[in-house]
């Protein structure tokens, strides 16, 4: 069990957030144009909104290069990649699609974008590990063949 979560620690780290998906992610003020309530966006109505299929396919292709990462560590530089444009899916979805244009942006995000977002730095952080300390073993084999 210890060698699974150590193997595959960045790919549950990204599915973590899934667990909320039924939790509140986003909302609107926007309502039949007064802006009198609050529109709440659960994590699934996000994924499905308008244009959410963008996070959800830059989500399902960061995971398959994800996991491919596992096999080939030349592509966790792709994967941090997919992860940078997930995160800014996840922090620019209510300025453009739920019309929040306000100074104070931060009040529409809810508990599973936070997560989300929190999810996504922490994968980014363990793949930059992960791509040193390759490195490292790298130049110490070279090392040894040179001495």
């Amino acid at each position: 069990m210890n060698f699974f979560v150590k193997k595959y620690k960045e790919l549950l780290i990204m599915l973590l957030p899934l667990c909320l998906i039924h939790a509140n992610w986003y909302s609107s003020m926007r309502l039949n144009e007064d802006w009198s309530a609050m529109i709440p966006y659960k994590g699934y109505e996000f994924l499905f909104y308008n244009r959410g299929e963008a996070f959800l396919l830059t989500y399902l292709l960061t995971v398959i290069i994800q996991i491919m990462a596992l096999k080939y560590p030349a592509l966790r530089i792709c994967s941090i990649i997919g992860h940078v444009f997930c995160v800014y899916c996840l922090l620019i979805f209510p300025i453009i699609f739920i019309g929040t244009y306000t100074h104070d942006i931060y009040s529409f995000y809810r508990i599973g974008a936070y997560v989300a977002v929190v999810c996504e730095i922490l994968v980014i952080i363990l793949n930059v590990f992960e791509i040193i300390k390759n490195k490292i073993c790298v130049w110490g084999r070279e090392r040894e063949k040179y001495e």
